[in-house]
């Protein structure tokens, strides 16, 4: 370790040296990272090591690797203050995109509401435009017009939502001009959870949102 100070895995790497000359290597089918299994929703858990199933544990997602980890983490001697630490999480998440889209079926059901995405277009927006009855006015909005080939909406500046006079709604990709954008929309006067609601809140975790 004084040798090679550079290394992030320390604990790893002393336990490769001392067992340098006792190493069994094994079929990466042993080596399963646990968020693959929840992306590509696999229904049976196989025989193998499931990497990080306890970094964050989503029980809404019903999946059994989820269900499984929580039954064998209310074995263990901490269980009492864990199992209440990941069922407050899981709470509160579900409550906080419950609440997202009661907040946006008003802004939504107004006639003649106008939709503008704030960001570059990404397979959120492209799910976003399939879930809502996009408008021939809907357009995407940064601080510098960006638009690319197969871009499906159009994108303006920014300084046009100063423009704007009807109903509208505004999704925003947080991470937007250099993880600006909210910050953007409230110096316009766009209000949070009100004129706008930024999409990793009101996704699930499948769809891009948070976990």
């Amino acid at each position: 370790m004084i040798e090679h100070p550079k290394s992030d895995l320390f604990d790893q790497d002393a336990l490769n040296v001392v067992c340098r000359n006792s190493i069994l290597i094994l079929d990466d089918k042993w080596n399963v990272y646990v968020c693959i299994v929840r992306f590509e929703n696999n229904k049976e858990l196989d025989d193998c090591i499931y990497h990080y199933a306890g970094t964050t544990v989503i029980l809404y997602s019903g999946h059994k690797v989820d269900v499984e980890y929580f039954k064998i983490l209310n074995k263990t001697p901490w269980a009492n203050v864990e199992s209440e630490k990941r069922l407050s999480e899981c709470i509160n998440r579900l409550n906080d995109r419950i609440y997202q889209y009661e907040r946006m079926v008003y802004r939504l059901t107004i006639p003649g509401v106008k939709h503008i995405f704030y960001g570059e277009e990404n397979f959120m927006f492209r799910k976003l435009y399939n879930s809502i009855k996009l408008g021939e006015d809907d357009y995407r909005v940064m601080k510098q017009s960006y638009n690319q080939d197969g871009d499906i909406l159009p994108c303006k500046d920014l300084e046009v939502l100063k423009e704007e006079n009807g109903p509208l709604i505004i999704f925003v990709l947080y991470e937007s001009d250099n993880y600006t954008a909210i910050q953007n929309l409230e110096e316009l006067g766009f209000k949070n959870e009100e004129d706008f609601f930024v999409v990793v809140r009101f996704f699930s975790v499948y769809d891009g949102g948070f976990i």
